[in-house]
């Protein structure tokens, strides 16, 4: 054990350092919930957000409360999505929300899983869905029209879109430009 001391006139002062003998590096143990552990991400983030762009002006951003990333994927698997599209103004074009999705970060295609709800500004039109982009039962509300079917399908400006296997009448819906339907 060492000590130093200096002294400044009637007061003392203790500079340095103290070593008691016998110290050894301890490498701390970590602990953590078992929820944690069985996680396979490489990566969770939380309060995640991601700007979606076109020729370098952004066009979207997709936000989620959870995400979780993968070091030998582009795919993002996120909780509590929530995605905006913007037309080239910067004015909204359409608003998706759901309980689950994927996020491809290379293509930026994006799945929606669960209470999907996808409301597009022009036109006043709504999908609601289990799940957006693969087959699923899908109800698309135009105008106060409502269609249903197995699918609904669509590029991210929403100008062509279609919806598949429409229950109650033959052929499916598909938009082509704004407002204009085919059979």
């Amino acid at each position: 054990m060492m000590i130093r001391i200096k002294w400044i006139g009637k007061l003392g002062v203790l500079v340095g350092a103290v070593c008691i003998g016998g110290c050894e590096d301890v490498q701390p143990t970590l602990v953590a919930d078992e929820t944690l552990v069985g996680i396979d991400a490489d990566a969770v983030l939380f309060d995640m957000e991601d700007y979606l762009s076109s020729e370098g002006v952004r066009s979207g951003v997709v936000r989620a409360d959870t995400a979780h990333v993968y070091n030998d994927s582009s795919e993002i698997r996120m909780w509590g999505v929530e995605m905006t599209l913007f037309h080239e103004d910067g004015s909204e074009r359409a608003h998706v929300t759901s309980e689950q999705g994927t996020l491809d970060s290379v293509t930026e295609e994006m799945t929606a899983r669960g209470n999907v709800v996808l409301v597009m500004n022009q036109g006043a039109q709504r999908v609601e869905s289990p799940e957006l982009h693969y087959d699923s039962n899908s109800v698309f509300t135009r105008d106060g029209r409502v269609t249903r079917g197995t699918c609904f399908r669509s590029d991210l400006s929403f100008t062509t879109y279609s919806v598949c296997n429409i229950r109650g009448s033959a052929g499916a819906i598909r938009g082509d430009g704004p407002g204009r339907d085919e059979p």
